[in-house]
């Protein structure tokens, strides 16, 4: 639930995020279903990248390198 400019999150799955792209991943994931989207939605990659703050990152322009390099690992790692 979205209040006041605050997302919750559940706090177990939050610790156990070691990885920072897997926590900025999981936050981002807990804001959309927090301001009511459902369990799937469709985003602009562009978007994904700015909204995790990797729009800049050189590596993350080509999607094979996002997904191979920010998004699989941070799935898999935790």
């Amino acid at each position: 639930m979205l209040e006041k400019d605050y997302t919750t999150q559940v706090l177990l799955s939050s610790i156990r995020l070691t990885d920072t792209n897997a926590s900025n991943l999981y936050q981002y994931l807990r804001k959309q279903i927090s301001a009511g989207k459902k369990k799937y939605f469709e985003i602009d990659i562009d978007v994904l990248r700015i909204n995790l703050g990797i729009n800049k990152h050189e590596t993350y322009q080509q999607f094979k390198f996002l997904k191979s390099q920010f998004l699989d690992r941070s799935i898999k790692n935790n």
